[in-house]
């Protein structure tokens, strides 16, 4: 998983992101790479009209052409408190992202995934509360962690059957946070 955030202005695009982590795509297509850490400052500079891209494949995008009448469009959905906080409030135009509709139409592919893990996920949870339950007569436990703790128990011994036959595709993850259900 990659964590950005991405700045579009008239004249330029920034991506800030762990630069090792993408390809030269982006710089190819006149995308300005940043680093990750520099979105908060770069949104005070983008605020206060001094955010300038940089020279991008030999070729400058222009400067940032922010006045006191421009809007800067934040999707309240998606933009963090630190990043609002550093703009006016008549410097923001509160809107759903354009992107978040095309974003949640999944592709016939990508719903079969879906149901794929709905059924992989559904089958390992059903697996551990039969399990648990057969063991509250025997075993004492106590609180989440001892409770997390016989998940790793459960999937070293009694899920290598559903395991093979999904394909190796459970998560880890997921046995760690069943315990807190």
């Amino acid at each position: 998983m990659i964590h950005s955030y991405a700045t579009v202005t008239s004249h330029s695009a920034f991506f800030y992101v762990d630069k090792r982590k993408v390809q030269n795509y982006m710089t190819e297509n006149s995308i300005d790479i940043r680093e990750y850490n520099m979105v908060q400052s770069n949104v005070s500079l983008l605020a206060s009209g001094q955010l300038k891209a940089s020279a991008v494949n030999g070729s400058s995008h222009g400067e940032n052409n922010m006045n006191e009448n421009s809007k800067v469009w934040i999707d309240s959905n998606s933009c963090c408190l630190a990043l609002y906080s550093k703009l006016g409030e008549d410097q923001v135009l509160m809107l759903q992202s354009p992107i978040a509709l095309p974003k949640a139409m999944k592709s016939p592919t990508e719903l079969d995934g879906l149901r794929k893990a709905h059924i992989r996920d559904g089958a390992a949870v059903v697996q551990y509360l039969a399990w648990l339950d057969n063991q509250l007569s025997t075993i004492l436990l106590t609180n989440e962690i001892d409770i997390s703790y016989s998940i790793g128990f459960v999937c070293a011994h009694t899920l290598p059957v559903l395991y093979e036959k999904y394909e190796n595709q459970f998560d880890d993850f997921l046995y760690s946070c069943l315990g807190l259900l």
